[in-house]
């Protein structure tokens, strides 16, 4: 498992594959002819980001990882999973953590006096039915000192907007 933006390794991840397995009915029940089974098996990386899972039947799994502070890199547009087909054994199956990332600031007044308690809207566009619609993502207020910070937001590009508590926007501005 490695960092996408790095390409450090990454220790402690959480890695897990899973298979969804059918089971033939009990002829001697009423129940439905086959049954799907989820079998998941977890596992941590070492210090090199390594891993390894032992004794799999063949077959075609999912897998991926997670760890606080990152997300799974897409490996396409809508799939969040890498999927392998197991025969035998399969080495250097790669899995790639994006880092989460942060956003801050600090609002201050004409005169740089720090404004406290003015609500930040961090705010992302997205396309629906052809039409560019701003969504919020996430919300923080300033401290005393003016100081705003979101965390914990995806790889991506985000607008910032102040608003102070009658509702009038401040500042409009682009992050990345």
């Amino acid at each position: 498992v490695t960092n996408s933006r790095t390409g450090e390794p990454i220790s402690r991840a959480m890695v897990t594959i899973s298979r969804e397995t059918e089971t033939q009915r009990d002829l001697s029940s009423d129940a439905e002819p086959t049954k799907s089974d989820l079998v998941t098996r977890t596992v941590f990386t070492d210090a090199g980001g390594r891993f390894q899972f032992t004794n799999l039947p063949g077959g075609d799994y999912s897998i991926g990882a997670q760890k606080p502070q990152y997300t799974q890199t897409p490996q396409d547009e809508t799939n969040q999973t890498s999927n392998i087909h197991l025969a035998s054994s399969a080495d250097n199956v790669a899995v790639k953590l994006s880092p989460l990332g942060v956003i801050t600031g600090t609002i201050t007044d004409q005169d740089g006096l720090p404004l406290p308690n003015v609500m930040i809207f961090i705010l992302n566009s997205r396309i629906q039915n052809g039409i560019r619609q701003m969504q919020s993502n996430r919300s923080v207020t300033t401290d005393d000192r003016g100081i705003y910070r979101a965390w914990n937001l995806t790889p991506g590009r985000y607008f910032v907007k102040a608003a102070s508590h009658g509702g009038s926007d401040i500042f409009h501005g682009a992050a990345v």
